[in-house]
């Protein structure tokens, strides 16, 4: 007895239907990818429209602030100038009022020169090189370590003068010692100054004076002293003794101020006071 064989078929509707669905998936997945790319290109395109539109108002924007700036600068511009009119009208304003005042008292006068002469006789023992001619030019015959200040009350300069004339002879100042044991010291100092170094410094430190346009009634105010410096002795700290003397300081070339010098003092720091009336 032969064994019977059993064929199965795939019913062809079946395949058909599958084969459907899968077409259907494709054409769903494809849609959705191109939707996807038409997107991304887009978004790609906006992004570079918009990096476009911000490069051009970020210009804009920059163009917009340099304008305001220079309108600002200009507005700032003007006011300064505005403002410097009125002050130089206010200058020349006080100075025509000084003017005026002047002509009933000189004391009201802006200063225009000061000369201080000066006479010492002083006992000490100099330092001997800073008056030696082998160290010329340096020394100047020793005005080179003398200076003049006049201060002000609270002890800060006023003016400080240059010096002009100066003359140092050694002196016989203990009658029969036989050697000389002191020196004396003629000077003559003024201001304005003429010296470079000085031209120069006065524009980067402005004393009083300079700062003010000053009159000899606003001086006399706030005079306090004539400050002067000698040569050091060799005994830098010890007192000399300063047997003659006499400090006149001439304003304008009429005004006069006597100041006391005292009988002993550091050569390096003589204070002189105003002479009371």
């Amino acid at each position: 007895m032969n064994a019977q064989k059993t064929t199965t078929a795939i019913p062809p509707s079946a395949s058909q239907s599958e084969i459907s669905s899968l077409s259907k998936n494709v054409q769903s997945l494809t849609g959705r990818v191109h939707l996807a790319n038409n997107l991304y290109i887009g978004f790609l395109a906006l992004t570079l429209l918009a990096s476009i539109l911000i490069i051009k108002w970020n210009g804009k924007l920059s163009s917009a602030k340099d304008d305001l700036q220079r309108a600002k600068d200009t507005d700032v511009a003007r006011e300064l100038k505005g403002k410097d009119v009125q002050i130089a009208k206010l200058e020349k304003d006080t100075a025509d009022a000084r003017l005026e005042l002047a002509k009933i008292d000189p004391l009201n006068l802006p200063i225009r020169s000061i000369r201080a002469d000066i006479f010492l006789m002083v006992r000490a023992d100099f330092l001997d090189w800073l008056f030696d001619k082998a160290f010329e030019p340096a020394v100047k015959g020793g005005a080179s370590s003398v200076s003049v200040t006049i201060d002000g009350k609270g002890g800060l300069p006023l003016v400080k003068l240059q010096c002009e004339k100066f003359e140092s002879i050694l002196w016989f100042t203990t009658p029969d010692k036989g050697e000389p044991d002191g020196r004396t010291f003629s000077m003559s100092f003024v201001w304005p100054t003429t010296d470079a170094l000085e031209v120069i410094t006065r524009d980067m430190f402005r004393y009083w004076i300079d700062r003010n346009n000053a009159s000899t009634a606003m001086l006399d105010k706030e005079l306090g002293r004539v400050f002067i410096s000698l040569p050091p002795t060799k005994e830098l700290h010890k007192p000399a003794e300063i047997l003659q003397s006499s400090c006149v300081v001439t304003i304008n070339g009429s005004i006069r101020r006597n100041f006391s010098v005292p009988k002993s003092s550091v050569t390096y720091n003589i204070f002189c006071p105003l002479k009371k009336d």
